[in-house]
């Protein structure tokens, strides 16, 4: 009776650690999609630096996001008082400015933790626009003095 018992308890250790692999299997197959799908640019005016991280993540399999949208993370180190939102001049994919929105998101929320810059105090945002036919998606942000000009290819397959 009591090798019985510490067979089912042996039995029931190994199912969750294999769970619990599993888990981290997928965790780690995310964050790799995702820093396939990041890119990242500076942005230098003064004393004024930004590092810039975009994230496509209509690429990134098992996680939730708008599927009749492209959708974008942003994420932005820089110091506490800037507003990104009054700095940008025009933000554009593949050209067309007039239906590409820009909301900032929270930092504990579940998209902005799949940037593979994010920490818990930089500033994120959901960048989306309608979905594209072109496999090259061209996303432009123009800034005072500057503009960023990222591509990422897009799986039209999917």
């Amino acid at each position: 009776m009591q090798y019985f018992l510490i067979l089912i308890l042996s039995f029931v250790f190994f199912s969750c650690s294999s769970a619990q692999q599993n888990l981290k299997s997928l965790e780690d197959k995310i964050q790799k999609q995702a820093l396939i799908n990041t890119r990242k640019a500076k942005y230098i005016k003064g004393d004024e630096k930004i590092l810039f991280a975009i994230t496509y993540i209509n690429a990134i399999e098992h996680i939730k996001y708008d599927k009749e949208k492209e959708n974008f993370i942003l994420s932005l180190h820089v110091n506490d008082g800037f507003d990104l939102l009054s700095y940008i001049k025009k933000i554009a994919l593949n050209k067309n400015k007039m239906q590409v929105q820009i909301n900032q998101i929270d930092a504990n929320s579940s998209l902005a933790k799949y940037s593979p810059t994010y920490t818990k105090w930089g500033k994120y945002y959901l960048i989306q626009a309608p979905l594209q036919r072109k496999s090259l998606l061209k996303l432009s942000i123009e800034m005072p003095d500057e503009n960023l000009n990222l591509e990422f290819v897009k799986d039209l397959l999917k």
